[in-house]
């Protein structure tokens, strides 16, 4: 069954991939047309140059590119870009990202939950292949679609440290609530917030200040990016909305 499950979390997307691009070509959306191709090539252009991308000269008159969430410059498989040029970077980080999603959510059934092998593998499919992450694609919405799967690694980490409450599983939950932070989605980091109280509020639930603690201190390992982002969010391109 684990066999079946590898397969189907790597050659799905892979299959859906090509059927929906062929060869030789990128996956596209709005976003992407609009905001992340160009952003992905100036982040690569300053990592090259031994340079953080704080400063995008080329937007609007001036973009402060650290402090953007979404510009996600500490998420680390977005790092893959100075190998890959913009459009294949996108193109590859979809079944990428799709796969870890099935992969996280038959660990968090299966491993968390005690749920058979059968309907782990089922609900695992279901979730890497939802609406949501299919209309993020195609959106181009590309945080969106790297945030995904830290949702259910999120969960799944939740539920191995609640089961043992050491150092190593602690850390690991902490490493899910960073990348979920690093991907560029705060919404997501919410809602996963608000599953985690919920999760620690049921009655019976053991170690609620460590499955606290060690979230936060993934999140405070995030500083590099949080910081930036709390100091210059009011001059970002949505920063004046509201004026």
């Amino acid at each position: 069954m684990r066999r079946l499950g590898a397969a189907i979390f790597l050659g799905l997307p892979a299959a859906l991939l090509l059927q929906a691009t062929g060869f030789g070509k990128m996956l596209y959306g709005a976003d992407v047309n609009g905001v992340f191709h160009h952003a992905r090539i100036v982040i690569a252009d300053a990592l090259r140059s031994g340079r953080l991308p704080v400063w995008d000269s080329g937007t609007m008159a001036g973009f402060p590119l650290l402090a953007a969430l979404q510009s996600a410059v500490f998420y680390p498989p977005s790092w893959l870009c100075l190998l890959l040029p913009a459009g294949a970077f996108w193109t590859l980080s979809v079944p990428v990202h799709m796969a870890l999603s099935g992969f996280f959510a038959r660990a968090w059934l299966r491993r968390g939950l005690g749920a058979s092998e059968g309907a782990a593998l089922a609900g695992a499919v279901i979730f890497m292949a939802s609406g949501l992450f299919a209309t993020r694609v195609l959106a181009g919405h590309v945080n969106y679609v790297w945030a995904y799967p830290w949702i259910a690694a999120v969960l799944w980490r939740l539920e191995r440290y609640l089961a043992a409450r050491t150092f190593r599983r602690g850390v690991l939950l902490g490493a899910a609530f960073a990348m979920l932070f690093l991907a560029g989605v705060p919404q997501f980091v919410l809602f996963a917030g608000f599953l985690t109280l919920a999760r620690l509020a049921l009655p019976g639930t053991e170690g609620r200040r460590g499955a606290i603690l060690w979230p936060a201190l993934g999140l405070l390992f995030c500083a590099p990016q949080l910081f930036p982002a709390l100091e210059l969010a009011g001059q970002m391109h949505r920063g004046g909305m509201d004026d």
